[in-house]
């Protein structure tokens, strides 16, 4: 079994002056709980501060840490650090080997697009930048299996995401591997099944202005369709706590908060 999860911690580490999370306790205790609870092999964070690290019981797991705001968590009986790096100051690039055969080895591509004060064509033009990157490291690592989460400040839908030109990743398995070559990886977007709520929440990040909707998935897991050979898996949106009394995830509404713990709420793959 392979577990990842992925979460935007809605921190600042970019802001100047520092600016202290609204909630630190909750949203590391919320880490801590999910840690212990799920004991996911991967955990890709974004937007995290180290306050918000140095508050998670995480002794179990090594931090990669990546550019500022980035973070990657490996379970140490599972998987080994081969390399640890990062393109553009956007996306981190942590190489696994798994402590056994029975594991495949890892290139996990940790991601946070960025939101351009641009058109949506300038946007999706520099976007293309990091897609050609992160294909060109999947390339170059043919015995490694590929896995990109993180928060694309896109839809799955987009066409950068779902286009050949750009990640080729669809919600359709079986195109994925048809698609996938030595050349022009293919991967399969399992965050496809948030939509409609049935993953626990109808989406990872709400905003009330926006026209056709308030609920977004900007929080994706693009896989390599050959993790997910002769095996089942299931997608959860996290919403809730049970060992922390006091603690909520989500306002009353149901909605994300950086009151509680973020404005994104966690994706937990996990393979069967």
């Amino acid at each position: 079994m392979l577990r990842i999860l992925q979460w935007n911690m809605g921190g600042s580490p970019h802001a100047r002056p520092p600016k202290p999370h609204p909630n630190a306790p909750g949203c590391a205790g919320a880490l801590t709980e999910w840690l212990l609870e799920y004991e996911p092999a991967i955990v890709a964070l974004q937007e995290v501060t180290d306050e918000l690290l140095a508050l998670v019981k995480m002794a179990p797991y090594e931090i990669q840490r990546g550019p500022l705001g980035f973070a990657v968590l490996v379970r140490r009986q599972l998987y080994q650090t081969v390399k640890n790096y990062d393109l553009r100051q956007r996306v981190q690039v942590v190489q696994l080997d798994g402590v056994s055969r029975a594991l495949a080895s890892l290139i996990v591509f940790n991601v946070h697009l960025p939101v351009l004060h641009k058109d949506e064509d300038d946007r999706r033009d520099g976007n293309y930048l990091f897609a050609r990157d992160i294909v060109r490291e999947v390339v170059d690592a043919p015995t490694r299996e590929g896995i990109i989460v993180g928060d694309f400040n896109l839809p799955p839908y987009d066409a950068f995401i779902v286009g050949r030109a750009g990640l080729a990743a669809n919600r359709d398995l079986a195109h994925a591997r048809a698609s996938r070559s030595t050349a022009e990886p293919a991967f399969y977007n399992a965050s496809w099944t948030i939509f409609g709520g049935a993953a626990g929440a109808a989406g990872t990040y709400y905003r009330a202005s926006v026209p056709h909707g308030p609920w977004q998935v900007p929080d994706q897991l693009l896989l390599s369709p050959r993790l997910l050979e002769g095996r089942q898996f299931q997608v959860q949106v996290l919403t809730r706590l049970t060992r922390l009394p006091g603690y909520k995830v989500c306002t009353s509404g149901g909605r994300p908060s950086k009151q509680h713990t973020s404005d994104h709420l966690p994706v937990l793959l996990t393979i069967h």
